[in-house]
């Protein structure tokens, strides 16, 4: 049985303008007639199983290009620097291929460039101040992906200062996975209109700089898994839009600020594995539409207030391995919509609540390695959702 390919005749199709094919089984290459239609705008092959080179004249053959999508195949070799020369490009996807070497920057023609998505491939970008600078060009520039690209620079610092000086109308960013050394530059607050920032699993070190806060739309950020040092920093609080804030895995210390309360927008707050301490500020049980929570692995004290019933719309809350001392308050059965609830490794005395009897979406609860004692209540049966139970070290 033959492979399932693209056929050759589509290349004679001489005013074809748009094809897209994606979301099917086809193998092989690109036919190299298909790459020589030049009324061709738009050429979406996304997930697909095509493999091979992308021949080096496709920006010559090509010139009307706006639209290059080859997501989610298997093509290897360089990406060809001539694909720029097709001046009208919009958007030019590759994420996720087998694709080798280094990233072109050749982007001072591109005008109307709005679009780049080049992460998950083996690439890398050896002079990052040099990449960053050409890009500059991009002024419509709105999305950018180079995660899981090998980021490098002669420079001490990998993100240059010029980022500041990307495209105003920049609103994702993805840097994840980078090999990403060095700071934050305070340029970052800049780039005003953006709304997704993600830099995980990097090696940032140094504190969180003050000028976040200029970005007033940003909706997502991710700072999780790095080296950052300082606090969790007041500004945070002045993020109106921040919906989700993720700074798990870093040297975090000091505790959180009173201003917690404030981030109205805030659904998924990760914070898990620093060394935060201090008592867990009273407002942050008001933050009232939150649906993750993850404090765990820091050194918290201080008790478990009554108001922890507030959190009603909540589906995670992890407090594990902190130095948390109190009972278990009653209120908590309010969290009608919590499924993973882990209060593990912390100083938890009395009876487990019967109440939690009543938290009826749970599907995991680890109680472990706390002082609790008596028995273990019988309304704990009418969790219908119940997967997973751990209630060892306990005194029970």
């Amino acid at each position: 049985m033959g492979l399932n390919l693209i056929p050759e005749e589509i290349g004679d199709l001489h005013q074809l303008k748009f094809l897209t094919l994606r979301h099917n089984s086809f193998e092989g290459s690109i036919p190299s007639k298909l790459l020589n239609i030049s009324s061709l705008t738009y050429l979406d092959l996304v997930q697909n199983y095509l493999s091979g080179i992308i021949p080096s004249k496709t920006g010559y053959s090509l010139p009307k290009l706006q639209y290059l999508d080859l997501e989610g195949n298997n093509f290897v070799g360089n990406i060809p620097n001539i694909i720029f020369n097709a001046s009208h490009l919009i958007l030019v996807d590759l994420n996720h291929n087998a694709f080798t070497g280094t990233v072109p920057n050749f982007f001072e023609n591109l005008r109307f460039f709005k679009y780049f998505f080049t992460g998950y491939n083996y690439l890398t970008i050896d002079d990052s101040h040099q990449f960053f600078n050409s890009l500059t060009s991009c002024r419509y520039l709105k999305y950018l992906d180079l995660s899981g690209i090998h980021i490098r620079s002669h420079l001490q610092s990998i993100i240059p200062n010029s980022i500041g000086n990307i495209s105003s109308e920049l609103l994702w960013l993805g840097l994840d996975s980078c090999r990403i050394e060095g700071n934050i530059p305070i340029e970052i607050g800049n780039m005003s209109n953006m709304l997704i920032f993600s830099i995980n699993d990097n090696n940032i070190k140094g504190p969180i700089p003050g000028t976040i806060k200029k970005l007033k739309n940003l909706q997502m950020l991710d700072l999780g898994n790095n080296g950052l040092q300082g606090s969790f920093i007041e500004e945070f609080c002045e993020m109106q839009s921040l919906g989700e804030l993720y700074l798990e895995n870093n040297k975090l210390s000091g505790g959180l600020p009173t201003c917690l309360g404030n981030m109205s927008s805030i659904i998924r707050l990760y914070i898990g594995s620093n060394s935060l301490n201090s008592k867990m500020p009273s407002s942050l049980w008001s933050v009232i539409d939150i649906l993750e929570l993850d404090l765990s692995s820091n050194a918290f004290i201080g008790n478990l207030p009554p108001e922890i019933g507030n959190l009603r719309a909540i589906i995670l809350l992890d407090l594990s391995r902190n130095q948390i001392s109190s009972n278990i308050p009653t209120t908590i059965n309010s969290l009608q919509t919590l499924q993973m609830l882990s209060l593990a490794d912390n100083k938890l005395y009395g009876s487990i609540p019967t109440s939690l009897g009543e938290m009826v979406s749970l599907v995991s609860l680890d109680l472990s390695q706390n002082m609790l004692t008596s028995v273990i209540p019988k309304s704990l049966e009418s969790l219908l959702y119940l997967q997973n139970i751990n209630f060892s070290y306990n005194r029970l």
